[in-house]
């Protein structure tokens, strides 16, 4: 029984070998990374190009990292554009000087202000007790 039990292992491991060998895609059908392009500006003269990863990349090799070679002026000042994952406005991004992370379109979330520490001293209670326009509620215990 036990020889039997490997057998049908042995055999199921080598059709799953042959099976993988034969339908296996080769590097040709492998999705080619030149296919993505990178959108990229000039801050000098504001023309727009794409680039495919590779021309991207020889352009950097060529200017010494980034910015690159602007495709029209000439000059070394244009950069890859950041895309926002939300309304997808192409902008320039942290790495460009007066550039942001932030959308230049979608709205500034604002962070939640920080809870006032309980051991504050009469003088910031009043304070906060003004800003409210209340009392300050006594501080929670867990």
């Amino acid at each position: 029984m036990k020889k039997v039990k490997l057998g049908i292992i042995v055999v199921a491991l080598g059709a799953a070998a042959i099976i993988s060998f034969l339908t296996g895609e080769d590097q040709g059908s492998i999705a080619n990374v030149d296919d993505y392009r990178s959108a990229w500006k000039c801050v000098k003269c504001e023309h727009k190009f794409d680039l495919t990863e590779r021309e991207a990349q020889l352009a950097e090799e060529k200017a010494g990292g980034s910015p690159i070679h602007c495709a029209e002026c000439g000059k070394i000042k244009a950069y890859r554009l950041a895309s926002c994952l939300r309304c997808g406005t192409m902008f320039f991004g942290p790495e460009v000087p007066g550039g942001s992370s932030d959308c230049p379109k979608c709205p500034k979330h604002k962070k939640p202000r920080a809870e006032k520490p309980d051991d504050t001293t009469e003088e910031e209670d009043e304070q906060i007790r003004r800003e409210k326009g209340g009392k300050r509620a006594a501080p929670k215990s867990y």
